[in-house]
Order: structure tokens, then C-alpha cells, then sequence
């Protein structure tokens, strides 16, 4: 298999075939703009600044997800009601991510590259930041 960068990991010839085709989609999650100092904090930290901010400490059911660990599902247990429901969860989450994301753009033009065909990119993303669309308007300039 060849390798596109040197000591880089071994990419299939089929896909890289794929890829010239434009058969390939690439799907980023949130990793991609979490990197050097983007401010932006995985689910576990997201997490324990909700219960800082809202000055709670988990539950035994909660602390019981945390330690498998099941994030989702703890984010799902605060929901309840009885802790902080959904409309506060949600408040609270939106606050937290409300950071704007700083560091290098680089992983995501490479991507971007990476997924470009004729009529645009073949990406998708759940990040909840703009990074991509940042560097697009780099790549444009």
C-alpha cells in the first residue's frame, strides 16, 4: 500500500481509486476541531462544566454512566426533570460551546482538499463549530 505522506499510514490502492472517482465521503466528527488550543472540550469535559456551572454533583445513576463511560447517556439522565431537564441542558451546553475555536485550520483544509470533487466537497460533519467553513474562506482568499 502506498503511503501519501513519508513514515504516513498505508492507504489501500482501492481507495485512493475510490477517491479519484469521487466515490468517498468523508465523515468528520468532533475531533477534528478539538486539536492544539481549540478551546473546545470533548463530551467529558462538556459534561463537567455543565455540573460546574450549574453547581450540581452527579447522581449515583449519572456517576455510574460517567464511569462506564457513557457521556450521551449521562447527558440524557440530566434531562430528567428532577435534575436539570432539557431546556437547562440545553442552555448550558450552548453556553459551554459558545467559545470561539482557535488554532490551526490545517487538518480541516486538508480535508477539505482531501473531499473536493467537481460540484463541491463530499464531506459531512456533526462538529458544532465553523472551522471548516473557516478554512474554506481561507482557501478562497
Amino acid at each position: 500500500m502506498p503511503e501519501l505522506v513519508s513514515k504516513g499510514p498505508d492507504v489501500p490502492v482501492d481507495l485512493l481509486n475510490q477517491l479519484d472517482d469521487e466515490r468517498v465521503v468523508f465523515f468528520c466528527g468532533a475531533g477534528v476541531s478539538m486539536g492544539g488550543n481549540s478551546r473546545l472540550p470533548g463530551f467529558r469535559r462538556l459534561l463537567c462544566q455543565v455540573y460546574d456551572t450549574k453547581r450540581i454533583k452527579p447522581d449515583d445513576v449519572e456517576a455510574e454512566a460517567l464511569s462506564q463511560p457513557a457521556y450521551d447517556k449521562v447527558f440524557e439522565l440530566l434531562e430528567r426533570q428532577e435534575r436539570l431537564g432539557s431546556q437547562q441542558l440545553y442552555e448550558s451546553v450552548v453556553a459551554q460551546l459558545s467559545v470561539s475555536p482557535v488554532g490551526p485550520l490545517q487538518m480541516h483544509r486538508d480535508l477539505l482538499a482531501l473531499s473536493k470533487v467537481e460540484r463541491g466537497h463530499r464531506l459531512v460533519t456533526t462538529n458544532f463549530d465553523n472551522r471548516f467553513c473557516e478554512a474554506a474562506a481561507e482557501l478562497l482568499s
